[in-house]
């Protein structure tokens, strides 16, 4: 007769009540916060499911995931009829769902298309668990926002309370997401939110944009843009992902929002500085208006975006997720920005 083996002689109900898998479901999944998250999720023992765009055996991006996740192939616009089906059965029986799943301010887009992934592919998301799960099943939502809601605002430190003022579509639209969050948890009280507003990320999978000036940098082309005082507000993906692990068990922190950085504060004088630094090259001598900056950006290759960060002026208090949740930055440009640079030199070719 087979005997079942217990730990210590621990009650092997309560020993499997313990270790019941939680079910996570990440949309994004293959975003640098998506990839790095998962990892951490898995070796937690979790069941992590997935969220993609498009079929794991013929997407390049797919590589980048660890083995072990469960994919479910649908786009959260429901563009497909059967895409709302997969995102029901992807949401069902869910305990935490991380949405991560945008159009950025870094694409081109246009203002339908921020509308229908940022602000209704949310919708579509949180409709699939409430048509999936019984009523009172319980859910944590966690919803990746930005501090592009609160648009660029000069000489003013930002904390969660501030008035939003975004400047952008993509703020405009990541604004409106995080209301549909909210109106859900308000009319469905088994979903509790956390919603975080990220600085701009940088390091693993962040790299094209800060590549591109890594490159006008070392070939002597850029210029500061304006007088190059205003203040850029930066977060390394691997402090995110932990902002987000201090929160998925924490009481404190549901049903609130919370502003993500690393809490410290430059200038793009003092960014451009420094990458040259990293480069061992002479940092810009010259500025160019921003107007003039904007209009060359197809020539230089740069999106307005990316020219419309670089000039933004706008600094996040992090005091609210340091004292609620014990929130430490703990990687810093001086480490993290010059490991970035020695692996753009790595495939940097001269003429390129």
């Amino acid at each position: 007769m087979k005997t079942r083996k217990t730990s210590g002689g621990k009650n092997p109900r309560k020993v499997n009540a313990q270790k019941r898998k939680m079910v996570d479901v990440v949309t994004g999944p293959t975003s640098g916060i998506g990839v790095k998250l998962i990892r951490k999720l898995l070796a937690m023992g979790d069941e992590v499911r997935v969220i993609v765009l498009e079929d794991p055996y013929k997407s390049e991006l797919w590589k980048r995931l660890p083995g072990g996740v469960i994919p479910y192939v649908a786009d959260i616009t429901l563009k497909k009829p059967d895409d709302g089906h997969h995102m029901k059965e992807a949401c069902s029986g869910a305990d935490r769902i991380f949405h991560f799943a945008a159009i950025t301010d870094l694409q081109r887009a246009s203002t339908e298309e921020y509308i229908q992934v940022n602000v209704i592919g949310t919708e579509n998301v949180l409709k699939a668990f409430v048509d999936g799960n019984p009523q009172n099943k319980p859910v944590h939502f966690f919803y990746m926002s930005s501090i592009s809601v609160y648009g660029s605002r000069p000489g003013e430190v930002l904390a969660e309370d501030s008035e939003t003022k975004p400047g952008s579509t993509y703020g405009e639209t990541k604004l409106m997401a995080e209301l549909v969050v909210k109106s859900f948890a308000a009319a469905h009280p088994n979903i509790s939110y956390t919603i975080y507003r990220v600085a701009n990320m940088y390091g693993p999978y962040y790299d094209g944009p800060f590549n591109r000036i890594f490159r006008f940098i070392k070939q002597g082309k850029l210029r500061y843009i304006g007088n190059a005082d205003n203040r850029i507000t930066l977060v390394h993906v691997d402090d995110a992902v932990d902002a987000i692990l201090l929160s998925i068990d924490n009481r404190a922190a549901k049903n609130d929002v919370f502003n993500v950085s690393d809490g410290e504060v430059y200038t793009q004088r003092q960014l451009f500085t420094k990458a040259a630094e990293f480069l061992k090259v002479s940092p810009p001598r010259k500025h160019i208006h921003p107007a003039i900056a904007m209009l060359g950006a197809p020539i230089l290759k740069l999106g307005r975006a990316e020219l419309a960060y670089i000039i933004s002026d706008r600094v996040i208090s992090i005091a609210k997720i340091k004292k609620t949740l014990d929130f430490k930055p703990k990687r810093s440009i001086d480490t993290e920005g010059q490991e970035m640079v020695n692996e753009f030199l790595r495939h940097y070719h001269d003429g390129e």
